[in-house]
């Protein structure tokens, strides 16, 4: 299950990802943390925190640049990064199920979950894409591990 997402930053002068990791402890984010907003293919809809819902809204191409509509992350390219949202705080990270259904994980949507919940992959990894064509600057999020 990988999803085209169009990373908006200001810069894009790090490594192979667009954006800064930041410092993640149980208690919040570091300081110095960089927020960025996360849209989805080529509909630019931002994926926002939709509290305890069953999965995360996609229903804008706006952003009001709430708290819900920013995420940062945390980690590396080799382990892979964790993603949290401003809104939802440190106790909760990006989450796929590891378990898919539907026509290729058609049916499979990602959640905020506390990170280790059973059954959910919260490590991703990215991949460049030129798949938006122009000068978007777009990445495929996969959960890492995932076929």
């Amino acid at each position: 299950m990988a999803t085209l997402l169009m990373l908006l930053c200001s810069s894009v002068a790090w490594c192979e990802v667009p954006f800064r990791v930041t410092t993640v402890t149980k208690d919040g984010f570091a300081a110095d943390t960089e927020w960025y907003t996360m849209a989805i293919g080529s509909s630019g809809l931002f994926i926002s925190d939709n509290a305890d819902k069953e999965f995360i809204a996609v229903k804008s191409n706006r952003s009001e640049l709430a708290d819900a509509d920013l995420w940062c992350f945390a980690g590396d390219e080799q382990s892979g990064y964790k993603i949290y949202n401003k809104q939802a705080g440190p106790g909760k990270v990006l989450a796929a199920p590891t378990k898919m259904s539907g026509d290729a994980g058609s049916k499979a949507y990602v959640v905020l979950k506390e990170d280790g919940a059973s059954a959910y992959r919260t490590m991703w990894t990215f991949a460049h894409s030129k798949d938006l064509g122009g000068n978007v600057e777009a990445y495929y999020l996969a959960p890492k591990g995932a076929s």
